[in-house]
């Protein structure tokens, strides 16, 4: 019986490095979907908040759940580009050389920051002063860092 313990004791200590690696290849395709999802709401809530303030009466409790939203989403972003979940559409200068990323990344969830106090005041131009702020953070993250491929 000891042979076989022994054996098996061998065999489990050689996949046990295949199971880490499988792991955090999960981990990693997670983070990659997690961070795809976020984009694509902060798309679609950030274009239903413009649509909002363009109107003449702002239906600002509708503003300020999608402002919640977008808050929320912003700093799932902040967490899911950790080293070791690159991968998606992202330039691997977002490991490399992270600052201007992480400054935008910060940028972006204050301009979010900005648009959720406006909602709760009821102020359009403070709001829409917001929302512009996180969307041209957009623009400038998508020119460095997001692959066309």
């Amino acid at each position: 019986m000891k042979p076989l313990s022994l054996a098996a004791l061998v065999a489990f200590s050689a996949l046990s490095p295949l199971s880490v690696s499988i792991a955090a290849a999960e981990q990693t395709v997670d983070a990659v979907q997690a961070r795809q999802d976020a984009f694509q709401s902060i798309e679609k809530l950030s274009k239903s908040a413009n649509s909002t303030l363009r109107k003449n009466n702002v239906d600002w409790s509708s503003l300020q759940q999608t402002s919640q939203q977008l808050s929320a989403h912003g700093e799932t972003l902040l967490a899911s580009f950790d080293k070791g979940s690159e991968g998606g559409k992202a330039k691997a200068d977002v490991w490399k050389k992270p600052e201007k990323f992480e400054r935008l990344m910060l940028e972006m969830n204050e301009g979010y920051q900005e648009l959720l106090q406006a909602s709760l005041e009821q102020n359009s131009s403070a709001a829409k002063s917001g929302l512009d702020k996180a969307n041209g953070t957009c623009k400038a993250c998508h020119r460095s860092y997001r692959s066309r491929w």
